[in-house]
């Protein structure tokens, strides 16, 4: 998880951004918010992603972190950017960036 808050800092230095994680508990959503929260250049929520609620805003960069592949719906606007895996190479953290249209 420290490597996902490293890369999303190091994103932030480009300007203000937005991360968002799905509403559950446990990491990396838990985790994450810990190590974003006082990062001024960087809001955090923690809900269901919606493209449909970004699409055709021009507000900044928005970010998704998944568990492994969960991304639902959301393929079509989410950029993979990166995978951070977890001991035993299996399982991952994944950093989407939303692309919009």
């Amino acid at each position: 998880v420290t490597e996902v808050a490293e890369y999303l800092t190091d994103e932030a230095k480009g300007g203000d951004i937005l991360v968002e994680m799905k509403n559950s508990n446990g990491n990396p959503e838990d985790s994450l918010y810990l190590y974003l929260r006082l990062n001024h250049h960087v809001s955090v929520l923690v809900r269901g992603f919606d493209c449909e609620n970004y699409i055709n805003a021009n507000k900044g960069s928005v970010y998704f972190v998944s568990r492994d592949y969960g991304i639902g719906d959301n393929g079509r606007c989410l950029q993979e950017m990166k995978r951070f895996y977890k001991p035993g190479g299996k399982s991952f953290f994944g950093v989407y960036k939303l692309v919009r249209e």
